[in-house]
């Protein structure tokens, strides 16, 4: 499968699940949505990257789990949404982690 397809398989997962995705884009959390940002590519090691415009939202009672795995010198994001996994390629310089930690502690608090 190319790399073409793979982006076109997740984006059709994200649809499903509510979420239309973004390439480049960012996920950030608020305090009731999972939300996802446009943005201009990044420099080196996925720093930086201007935001450019909000394309989706979910709300936080949606969203089942962010898991987020090594990917040699990047990070694999596992979003699932409404019983939909949506796989998410993430930069070695992005706090992946920081955002599944911080839905854990948003989820924990309901």
């Amino acid at each position: 499968m190319s790399y073409e397809d793979k982006i076109k398989q997740q984006a059709e997962a994200g649809e499903t699940g509510g979420l239309q995705l973004a390439n480049p884009m960012a996920l950030a959390l608020t305090e009731s949505r999972l939300i996802v940002l446009e943005i201009s590519t990044p420099i080196a090691l996925g720093k930086g990257g201007d935001v450019k415009r909000l394309v989706s939202a979910v709300p936080l009672t949606d969203v089942d789990a962010i898991e987020v795995k090594r990917l040699l010198v990047g990070k694999v994001v596992h979003v699932s949404v409404r019983g939909v996994s949506i796989k998410l390629e993430a930069g070695a310089g992005a706090d992946a982690r920081g955002l599944a930690e911080a839905f854990a502690g948003v989820t924990a608090a309901v």
